[in-house]
């Protein structure tokens, strides 16, 4: 078999990033190669530099440069209040708001059987734990309404019924199916000022 050339291996990594097909992979690469040289070594620097550096916060489980990250180490931050979310980007997201100063769990993903993402693959037992440790009063679920997002949601409820926290959710002003990494800060800033209670 012959092997493949750096141009075509490129392109196979790329194309398995998020937002990238083959085609627009050939794109970049073919860029990189040509207009975009002068970036290339400093692309290739960061990068090496990103893997080098990245950490897993042991906390939250967000991605960070430090452990614990600085948002769980921040003394001011109320960690009473633990808003449950999807992923690091759903995170930052809210983060951008302002109106939100407790604590965040990132799960790690939602619930789909159709991708094989069952809740023992979620960070729920993390989770418990924080409950159990950090004398927590209330969950906040930050999931997106979409299917996934309101099975995650019933899994969690579920999980959680036997500890001694309130259990909110953000209010429901956000659009069926929207992920949250998606919604302007206004409607955000809403959907936390006005969540509902769930249990």
């Amino acid at each position: 078999m012959k092997e493949k050339n750096p141009i075509e291996r490129a392109v196979e990594i790329i194309s398995q990033l998020p937002g990238f097909g083959e085609k627009s992979a050939t794109r970049l690469v073919y860029w990189l190669a040509g207009e975009g040289r002068a970036i290339l070594k400093e692309l290739v620097s960061r990068l090496d530099q990103l893997d080098k550096t990245i950490k897993t916060c042991s906390v939250c489980g967000d991605i960070s440069f430090s452990d614990p990250c600085p948002l769980c180490s921040n003394p001011s931050r109320d960690s009473s209040v633990i808003m449950v979310v999807e992923d690091g980007k759903s995170k930052r997201v809210i983060e951008k708001t302002g109106i939100f100063k407790g604590r965040y769990h990132i799960l790690g993903g939602l619930v789909s059987p159709k991708l094989g993402i069952t809740p023992d693959k979620l960070r729920i037992n993390e989770l418990i734990e924080r409950i159990k440790s950090e004398g927590t009063k209330e969950i906040i679920i930050g999931l997106s309404p979409s299917q996934e997002g309101q099975a995650t949601e019933a899994v969690l409820i579920d999980k959680l019924s036997s500890y001694p926290v309130k259990i909110t959710r953000l209010a429901r002003g956000m659009p069926v199916a929207s992920a949250v990494e998606y919604l302007d800060q206004e409607s955000l800033r809403l959907a936390i000022e006005e969540r509902k209670r769930v249990r």
